[in-house]
Protein backbone atom coordinates (compact mmCIF):
# COMPACT_ATOMS: atom_id res chain seq x y z
CA UNK A 1 0.00 0.00 0.00
CA UNK A 2 2.83 2.39 0.85
CA UNK A 3 4.48 1.74 -2.52
CA UNK A 4 1.15 2.36 -4.26
CA UNK A 5 0.69 5.69 -2.48
CA UNK A 6 4.26 6.66 -3.33
CA UNK A 7 3.68 5.87 -6.98
CA UNK A 8 0.50 7.96 -7.00
CA UNK A 9 2.30 10.83 -5.28
CA UNK A 10 5.24 10.78 -7.67
CA UNK A 11 2.92 10.68 -10.66
CA UNK A 12 0.63 13.40 -9.34
CA UNK A 13 0.04 16.37 -11.59
CA UNK A 14 -0.49 19.78 -10.04
CA UNK A 15 -4.06 20.67 -9.18
CA UNK A 16 -5.86 23.58 -10.77
CA UNK A 17 -6.48 26.48 -8.42
CA UNK A 18 -9.69 28.41 -7.94
CA UNK A 19 -10.03 31.53 -10.04
CA UNK A 20 -8.60 34.73 -8.58
CA UNK A 21 -6.94 37.52 -10.58
CA UNK A 22 -6.06 36.94 -14.27
CA UNK A 23 -2.39 37.56 -13.54
CA UNK A 24 -2.50 35.04 -10.71
CA UNK A 25 -4.07 32.43 -12.95
CA UNK A 26 -1.33 32.94 -15.52
CA UNK A 27 1.34 32.67 -12.81
CA UNK A 28 -0.30 29.50 -11.48
CA UNK A 29 -0.36 27.97 -14.95
CA UNK A 30 3.31 28.88 -15.44
CA UNK A 31 4.16 27.30 -12.09
CA UNK A 32 2.27 24.15 -13.04
CA UNK A 33 4.20 24.00 -16.33
CA UNK A 34 7.50 24.17 -14.44
CA UNK A 35 6.34 21.33 -12.20
CA UNK A 36 5.24 19.17 -15.11
CA UNK A 37 8.61 19.76 -16.78
CA UNK A 38 10.37 18.42 -13.70
CA UNK A 39 11.83 21.79 -12.69
CA UNK A 40 10.70 21.40 -9.12
CA UNK A 41 12.96 24.00 -7.54
CA UNK A 42 11.81 26.71 -9.96
CA UNK A 43 8.19 25.57 -9.54
CA UNK A 44 8.48 25.83 -5.75
CA UNK A 45 9.85 29.37 -6.02
CA UNK A 46 7.06 30.34 -8.40
CA UNK A 47 4.34 28.83 -6.18
CA UNK A 48 5.87 30.51 -3.13
CA UNK A 49 5.79 33.91 -4.83
CA UNK A 50 2.06 33.44 -5.40
CA UNK A 51 1.55 32.49 -1.76
CA UNK A 52 3.53 35.53 -0.61
CA UNK A 53 1.21 37.75 -2.68
CA UNK A 54 -1.81 36.46 -0.79
CA UNK A 55 -3.01 33.84 -3.31
CA UNK A 56 -4.73 31.64 -0.73
CA UNK A 57 -5.88 28.40 -2.31
CA UNK A 58 -5.57 24.74 -1.27
CA UNK A 59 -4.37 23.74 -4.75
CA UNK A 60 -1.49 26.20 -4.47
CA UNK A 61 -0.30 24.80 -1.14
CA UNK A 62 -0.85 21.22 -2.32
CA UNK A 63 1.23 21.83 -5.44
CA UNK A 64 3.89 23.63 -3.42
CA UNK A 65 4.03 20.67 -1.03
CA UNK A 66 4.48 18.31 -3.98
CA UNK A 67 7.26 20.46 -5.42
CA UNK A 68 9.12 20.42 -2.11
CA UNK A 69 8.56 16.67 -1.70
CA UNK A 70 10.09 16.06 -5.13
CA UNK A 71 13.21 17.91 -3.94
CA UNK A 72 13.43 15.82 -0.77
CA UNK A 73 12.44 18.79 1.42
CA UNK A 74 10.16 16.84 3.75
CA UNK A 75 9.66 19.64 6.26
CA UNK A 76 8.33 22.20 3.80
CA UNK A 77 6.30 19.52 2.02
CA UNK A 78 4.44 18.68 5.25
CA UNK A 79 4.15 22.38 6.10
CA UNK A 80 2.34 23.14 2.86
CA UNK A 81 0.17 20.03 2.93
CA UNK A 82 -0.99 21.17 6.37
CA UNK A 83 -1.73 24.63 4.98
CA UNK A 84 -3.77 23.05 2.19
CA UNK A 85 -5.59 20.86 4.71
CA UNK A 86 -6.65 23.90 6.75
CA UNK A 87 -8.46 25.34 3.73
CA UNK A 88 -9.76 22.03 2.33
CA UNK A 89 -9.93 19.65 5.33
CA UNK A 90 -11.73 16.83 3.49
CA UNK A 91 -9.66 16.81 0.29
CA UNK A 92 -8.61 13.22 -0.36
CA UNK A 93 -5.46 14.07 -2.36
CA UNK A 94 -4.18 16.41 0.35
CA UNK A 95 -4.81 13.82 3.07
CA UNK A 96 -3.15 11.00 1.11
CA UNK A 97 0.00 13.01 0.41
CA UNK A 98 0.17 14.39 3.94
CA UNK A 99 -0.16 10.90 5.43
CA UNK A 100 2.53 9.55 3.14
CA UNK A 101 4.91 12.43 3.87
CA UNK A 102 4.35 11.95 7.60
CA UNK A 103 5.26 8.29 7.24
CA UNK A 104 8.72 9.36 5.97
CA UNK A 105 9.61 11.46 9.05
CA UNK A 106 12.19 10.22 11.56
CA UNK A 107 10.54 11.49 14.75
CA UNK A 108 7.57 9.71 16.31
CA UNK A 109 5.68 12.36 18.28
CA UNK A 110 2.46 11.37 20.00
CA UNK A 111 0.08 13.67 21.83
CA UNK A 112 -0.82 12.88 25.43
CA UNK A 113 -4.31 14.37 25.04
CA UNK A 114 -7.27 12.24 26.04
CA UNK A 115 -8.70 10.15 23.17
CA UNK A 116 -12.02 12.01 23.37
CA UNK A 117 -10.28 15.38 23.03
CA UNK A 118 -8.33 14.16 19.99
CA UNK A 119 -11.52 12.76 18.44
CA UNK A 120 -13.51 15.94 19.05
CA UNK A 121 -10.71 18.15 17.71
CA UNK A 122 -10.28 15.98 14.63
CA UNK A 123 -14.02 16.07 13.96
CA UNK A 124 -14.14 19.85 14.36
CA UNK A 125 -11.23 20.35 11.98
CA UNK A 126 -12.97 18.42 9.21
CA UNK A 127 -15.21 21.42 8.54
CA UNK A 128 -14.21 24.96 7.67
CA UNK A 129 -15.17 28.12 9.52
CA UNK A 130 -17.27 29.16 6.52
CA UNK A 131 -19.23 25.90 6.62
CA UNK A 132 -19.80 26.16 10.37
CA UNK A 133 -20.87 29.78 9.95
CA UNK A 134 -23.41 28.83 7.28
CA UNK A 135 -24.85 26.08 9.50
CA UNK A 136 -25.04 28.42 12.50
CA UNK A 137 -26.82 31.07 10.40
CA UNK A 138 -29.32 28.52 9.06
CA UNK A 139 -30.05 27.28 12.59
CA UNK A 140 -30.51 30.85 13.83
CA UNK A 141 -33.00 31.55 11.04
CA UNK A 142 -34.82 28.31 11.85
CA UNK A 143 -34.97 29.16 15.54
CA UNK A 144 -36.17 32.71 14.82
CA UNK A 145 -38.90 31.47 12.50
CA UNK A 146 -40.11 28.86 15.00
CA UNK A 147 -40.06 31.37 17.84
CA UNK A 148 -42.04 33.86 15.77
CA UNK A 149 -44.64 31.24 14.88
CA UNK A 150 -44.91 30.18 18.52
CA UNK A 151 -45.54 33.80 19.55
CA UNK A 152 -47.92 35.03 16.88
CA UNK A 153 -49.23 31.91 15.15
CA UNK A 154 -52.66 30.40 15.66
CA UNK A 155 -53.25 28.73 19.01
CA UNK A 156 -53.52 25.26 17.49
CA UNK A 157 -49.92 25.61 16.25
CA UNK A 158 -48.55 25.79 19.78
CA UNK A 159 -48.67 22.01 20.23
CA UNK A 160 -45.86 21.56 17.70
CA UNK A 161 -44.31 25.05 17.57
CA UNK A 162 -43.01 24.98 21.15
CA UNK A 163 -41.13 21.63 20.97
CA UNK A 164 -39.80 22.49 17.52
CA UNK A 165 -38.58 25.86 18.83
CA UNK A 166 -36.90 24.13 21.78
CA UNK A 167 -35.20 21.64 19.46
CA UNK A 168 -34.06 24.48 17.19
CA UNK A 169 -32.65 26.31 20.21
CA UNK A 170 -30.64 23.24 21.24
CA UNK A 171 -29.32 22.80 17.69
CA UNK A 172 -28.46 26.49 17.54
CA UNK A 173 -26.45 26.22 20.76
CA UNK A 174 -24.61 23.19 19.41
CA UNK A 175 -23.90 24.86 16.08
CA UNK A 176 -22.83 28.10 17.72
CA UNK A 177 -20.63 26.19 20.15
CA UNK A 178 -18.95 24.34 17.30
CA UNK A 179 -18.33 27.60 15.45
CA UNK A 180 -16.94 29.24 18.59
CA UNK A 181 -14.72 26.24 19.22
CA UNK A 182 -13.33 26.32 15.71
CA UNK A 183 -12.73 30.08 15.90
CA UNK A 184 -10.94 29.65 19.21
CA UNK A 185 -8.81 26.80 17.87
CA UNK A 186 -7.75 28.81 14.84
CA UNK A 187 -6.97 31.93 16.88
CA UNK A 188 -5.06 30.00 19.56
CA UNK A 189 -3.44 27.47 17.26
CA UNK A 190 0.33 27.64 17.14
CA UNK A 191 1.05 24.63 14.96
CA UNK A 192 4.50 24.63 13.39
CA UNK A 193 6.79 22.32 11.45
CA UNK A 194 10.53 21.81 11.65
CA UNK A 195 11.91 22.68 8.20
CA UNK A 196 15.61 22.09 8.93
CA UNK A 197 17.04 18.68 8.12
CA UNK A 198 18.07 18.29 11.75
CA UNK A 199 18.05 20.68 14.71
CA UNK A 200 19.13 20.45 18.33
CA UNK A 201 16.47 21.74 20.74
CA UNK A 202 18.30 23.65 23.48
CA UNK A 203 17.25 24.79 26.94
CA UNK A 204 17.40 28.53 26.22
CA UNK A 205 17.38 31.10 23.40
CA UNK A 206 21.01 30.84 22.36
CA UNK A 207 23.66 28.43 21.13
CA UNK A 208 25.38 28.50 24.53
CA UNK A 209 22.51 26.56 26.12
CA UNK A 210 22.50 22.79 26.60
CA UNK A 211 20.91 20.60 23.89
CA UNK A 212 17.93 18.71 25.29
CA UNK A 213 16.87 16.59 22.31
CA UNK A 214 17.01 16.53 18.50
CA UNK A 215 14.25 16.91 15.94
CA UNK A 216 14.26 16.28 12.21
CA UNK A 217 12.52 17.66 9.14
CA UNK A 218 8.75 17.34 9.23
CA UNK A 219 8.37 17.13 13.01
CA UNK A 220 5.12 18.87 13.97
CA UNK A 221 5.36 21.03 17.08
CA UNK A 222 3.76 24.00 18.75
CA UNK A 223 5.35 27.43 18.38
CA UNK A 224 5.17 29.16 21.76
CA UNK A 225 7.12 32.38 21.17
CA UNK A 226 9.83 34.05 19.14
CA UNK A 227 12.72 35.92 20.72
CA UNK A 228 15.10 37.46 18.21
CA UNK A 229 16.70 34.72 16.14
CA UNK A 230 15.26 31.97 18.35
CA UNK A 231 11.88 30.32 18.77
CA UNK A 232 10.48 28.31 21.68
CA UNK A 233 8.66 25.16 20.60
CA UNK A 234 6.69 22.48 22.41
CA UNK A 235 6.11 18.86 21.50
CA UNK A 236 2.49 17.63 21.22
CA UNK A 237 0.81 17.87 24.59
CA UNK A 238 3.40 20.36 25.83
CA UNK A 239 5.36 17.69 27.70
CA UNK A 240 8.72 18.84 26.31
CA UNK A 241 9.75 22.35 25.33
CA UNK A 242 12.91 24.03 24.13
CA UNK A 243 14.46 26.55 21.77
CA UNK A 244 15.53 26.26 18.14
CA UNK A 245 16.82 28.80 15.61
CA UNK A 246 13.77 30.68 14.33
CA UNK A 247 14.72 29.94 10.71
CA UNK A 248 14.43 26.18 11.39
CA UNK A 249 10.71 26.22 12.21
CA UNK A 250 7.72 27.67 10.37
CA UNK A 251 4.13 28.21 11.49
CA UNK A 252 1.39 26.35 9.67
CA UNK A 253 -0.75 29.49 9.71
CA UNK A 254 0.67 31.11 6.62
CA UNK A 255 1.46 34.83 6.81
CA UNK A 256 -1.23 36.78 5.01
CA UNK A 257 -0.50 39.49 2.48
CA UNK A 258 -3.04 41.69 0.79
CA UNK A 259 -3.87 40.21 -2.63
CA UNK A 260 -2.56 42.23 -5.53
CA UNK A 261 -5.20 44.20 -7.49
Amino acid sequence: MGALIAAILLAALPLAAAAQGPGDLEAMAASNALYEDGRYEQAARSYQQLADKGYDDPALYYNLGNAYFKQGDLGRAILNYLRAERIAPRDGDVKANLDFARSQTLDVLESNEAPFVRFATGLLLRVTIGELGAVALALWLLFSACLLLAMIGPRHWLAWARPVTLAAAVLLMLGGGALAGRLYFDSASNEAVIVAEEVDVVSGPGSRYTPEFTLHAGAETGLMERRGAWARIALPGGSLQGWVPAADVEEVEAPRAAPSP
